[in-house]
């Protein structure tokens, strides 16, 4: 499994960054984390609030110039990419983006969709390693935000994965078996 994108998508604690490392290891890929790009900005935003819109289009330059990287330097490795998306209009354009990149790179695109509860997720998303990553913590900004904003619905190609009860590793030999399907 040489040029794929397989793109985690979840909700917040659902453990993207775990499984991608995990798949990092197992297909020998690249891991694009979207903390690594968000806390460039988050790092100098009071998160205790809603985040202020402008950041969404510094997000996207920043990935812009990611994408045109990779198109130049065209690594025969996997990549894994990690983001929550919903049906608004800056993701959905930012799946068009990515898109547009496989395309460009000749990656096939994978997106995945990462489930668990809503209880389970409330019991990681207090903890102190969320929390100095720059990870959302706030039950109450996570519940608003979920009840605003359905995980993304248009994304056909994307294979959905219960990962309830499910370990990182359990869940990456999950994943690459989907992302072979798609």
């Amino acid at each position: 499994m040489k040029k794929v994108l397989i793109h985690l998508i979840a909700y917040p604690a659902v453990g993207k960054f775990t499984v991608a490392k995990e798949l990092a290891l197992m297909a020998d890929g690249l891991l694009i984390d979207n903390h690594l790009i968000n806390n460039v900005f988050f790092s100098v935003t009071d998160l205790s609030k809603t985040l202020p819109p402008q950041v969404f289009g510094y997000l996207n330059k920043t990935y812009d110039l990611l994408f045109d990287y990779l198109v130049s330097v065209s690594p025969e490795k996997p990549l894994i990419m990690t983001n929550c998306l919903t049906d608004d209009d800056n993701d959905l354009s930012f799946v068009e983006r990515v898109r547009s990149f496989c395309r460009a790179a000749g990656y096939r695109y994978a997106p995945v969709k990462l489930l668990l509860g809503e209880e389970e997720i409330l019991k990681r998303l207090p903890s102190a390693d969320r929390k100095a990553k720059m990870k959302l913590t706030d039950e109450k900004l996570f519940k608003s935000f979920c009840a605003k904003h359905p995980l993304i619905t248009k994304l056909p190609e994307a294979k959905e994965l219960d990962v309830t009860g499910l370990s990182a590793a359990e869940t990456a030999r999950a994943v690459l078996e989907l992302a072979a399907e798609n």
